[in-house]
């Protein structure tokens, strides 16, 4: 049977991933909307003028024969036919010019972002090295034994904090860059489960250090079709998002299971929880919510526009469920597959 997350055709797909093709279509639509709208008018109004001037034609109020009658009314009606028919033939025209038109009227935005994109590519990936090199410096410099005065470890602590800070934003940005051009051939068989089992270890360190209650439901097995180091990047961001704004004495839950054709992953916390104004930006690159929910947090506000661009490459939906000073849940529903296809 055919999955029901994945849109029928190329084109469907195209359809989800492609932003610009979206925005073709939508304003190919409204070009089409609009000829429609004038050329339903136009031809009211020739229609009208001729019945018109048929019922007030005084020939016609002396025609006694029936037949006559008929064939003056069938005129009437044939030329309403030829006018629907010449409307759909302008329509179907007219909406293979919108297209073109829409395409032409995207481009240079296309072209921008796409030399956007690339210029981001190039500078993140530049900037990993020297700002590795850096930061293992000023490390070994602090782990040296040497005699620091305080006030010059704080700056070192600082801008040690700073660089880490701009290696994980161009960590992300070069995802994000690198995410455009992702192809599913490289894709295997996962067992999600065991994914989030084995991020999930990596973290519990941290939320003990923190207080945090931190439990893990992952009994698997959950098959899914897709790039595992894309999907491990989906989990660890969700965790690190969901440990970082939730206080001490909180909990922090994440879970794996299959529900039907579906592999689903829910990371729920007790934290500060989400604005209901700032909802509906939380997947927009480098928006951060305001202070109450990036209290305590980190990063450049990619790390959620990351996770829909790698679910949404997955054929799957993600959906967040907030209230403010009760916590958040995040839920990631993936194709699933059969289990069998992990033991291939």
């Amino acid at each position: 049977m055919e999955n029901p997350f994945k849109p029928s055709g190329a084109w469907g797909t195209a359809l989800r991933r492609d932003l610009f093709l979206r925005a073709r279509i939508k304003l190919s639509a409204l070009y089409l909307v609009i000829v429609a709208v004038i050329l339903a008018l136009y031809s009211w109004a020739i229609y009208t003028n001729v019945a018109d001037r048929a019922g007030d034609n005084p020939y016609r109020s002396q025609i006694g024969n029936p037949e006559e009658q008929a064939f003056y009314d069938r005129a009437i009606d044939e030329t309403r036919d030829v006018i629907l028919l010449i409307d759909g033939a302008v329509l179907v025209i007219s909406a293979g010019l919108s297209y073109l038109l829409a395409g032409y009227t995207l481009r240079p935005i296309r072209e921008a972002l796409a030399a956007q994109e690339a210029f981001s590519a190039d500078a993140s990936h530049e900037l990993r090295t020297p700002l590795a090199v850096m930061r293992t410096d000023i490390e070994v410099l602090l782990r040296s034994g040497e005699a620091i005065p305080e006030k010059v470890r704080r700056v070192l602590m600082s801008n040690l904090e700073e660089l880490r800070s701009l290696s994980l934003m161009s960590e992300e940005l070069l995802a994000l860059a690198r995410g455009n051009t992702a192809s599913e051939e490289a894709w295997q068989r996962t067992d999600l489960a065991a994914l989030v089992r084995t991020t999930a270890d990596k973290f519990k360190n941290f939320a003990a250090a923190k207080g945090i209650v931190f439990a893990v439901s992952a009994d698997g097995p959950v098959p899914v079709r897709g790039n595992s180091r894309s999907l491990e990047r989906v989990v660890m961001n969700l965790l690190a998002n969901a440990l970082a704004y939730t206080p001490e004495g909180k909990s922090v839950a994440v879970h794996a299971l299959r529900e039907g054709k579906a592999a689903v992953l829910t990371v729920a916390d007790t934290g500060v929880g989400i604005a209901k104004k700032d909802l509906p930006h939380v997947f927009d690159r480098f928006y951060k919510a305001d202070r109450a929910r990036t209290e305590g947090g980190s990063g450049a506000g990619l790390g959620l526009a990351i996770v829909r661009q790698i679910v949404e490459q997955h054929h799957g939906t993600i959906r967040i469920e907030s209230t403010e000073g009760e916590g958040t849940t995040v839920i990631v529903r993936l194709p699933a597959s059969p289990a069998e296809a992990l033991k291939q």
